[in-house]
């Protein structure tokens, strides 16, 4: 699974290298842009398109938007470490998946005098599949953007061939497979030795996602000692624990999510292999919006 994170990765950056001139088409009418980055991680994939956005002259602010203080920080100092006083790092704590973010941008949207300032939101990386009801998010990001904005979506399409990539299984039931240490270290620090659970991985075809979970051999009691008191939390033999899922859509069926919460699309692609998907958006004009 680390590999398929570091392939979407790869393929986000190149994916958005290829559509540059689809991306300055559309915004040719814009002086200026402001690039609004939700959850930028490390900001590895924006890093062309800041480039590309100096060398035409037409970047005006970098605002990078996170519910974690901690990303923020990391972007920040890879923005700096990249073009020093080039860009001005801008970053903001919200979660988006209820809080806008118009206001970080509204002095621009009433102040643009001579110049045309435009909105680049990016959401890449498929950040969506990371939340409970996925698409929730477009719809904070519909009502922070203007009619002449722009949002570009990355991700990986659902297909056969994705499943069987993940080497689970396609049906729901236990697996043989251990814990890889990126999810056995909850387990390591709750004590809970690998002894007590086995692993479940699967596919779910009646929801459509792909799953990891554990499920408990013995009860267990777990103690949390607190400054105030201790807390203990009982699990019973035969209960299951979540720790990973993704929820796999088409990529008609991707647009179709963004179409149904204001969204038109612009320009789609992919990658050469035809696993990877980049989507560029506009804001359907809505009466009344501003």
């Amino acid at each position: 699974m680390e590999q398929k994170t570091a392939n979407l990765l790869k393929s986000t950056i190149e994916l958005i290298h290829a559509n540059l001139g689809a991306i300055d088409l559309l915004l040719a009418d814009s002086t200026k842009i402001n690039l609004i980055d939700i959850g930028p991680g490390n900001a590895l994939p924006v890093k062309g398109l800041l480039q590309h956005l100096l060398n035409t002259g037409k970047l005006h602010r970098y605002i990078a938007v996170d519910i974690s203080e901690s990303m923020l920080h990391i972007a920040e100092r890879n923005i700096k470490a990249w073009f020093g006083d080039q860009v001005k790092f801008e970053g903001y704590v919200k979660d988006i998946t209820y809080e806008r973010f118009d206001d970080l941008i509204v002095d621009d949207m009433l102040n643009q005098g001579d110049e045309h300032v435009a909105n680049l939101a990016l959401l890449l990386g498929a950040t969506p599949i990371n939340f409970r009801e996925p698409y929730d998010m477009l719809k904070v990001i519909y009502k922070s953007l203007g009619n002449d904005d722009l949002l570009i979506y990355t991700d990986k399409p659902d297909s056969e061939a994705e499943r069987r990539s993940f080497g689970v299984n396609t049906e729901p039931g236990p697996g043989a497979s251990a814990l890889s240490s990126k999810y056995s270290f909850i387990f390591d620090l709750l004590n809970i030795d690998e002894s007590l659970y086995e692993v479940e991985m699967g596919y779910n075809k009646e929801d459509r996602e792909r799953y990891i979970r554990v499920r408990l051999k013995t009860a267990l009691t777990i103690k949390f000692k607190f400054p105030e008191g201790q807390r203990e939390v009982t699990l019973e033999k035969g209960e299951s624990i979540l720790l990973w899922r993704v929820w796999h859509q088409t990529a008609l069926e991707i647009i179709s999510e963004f179409e149904k919460r204001g969204f038109r699309l612009l320009q789609a692609g992919l990658t050469k292999d035809r696993q990877y998907f980049l989507s560029v958006s506009g804001v359907e004009i809505e009466h009344g919006k501003q």
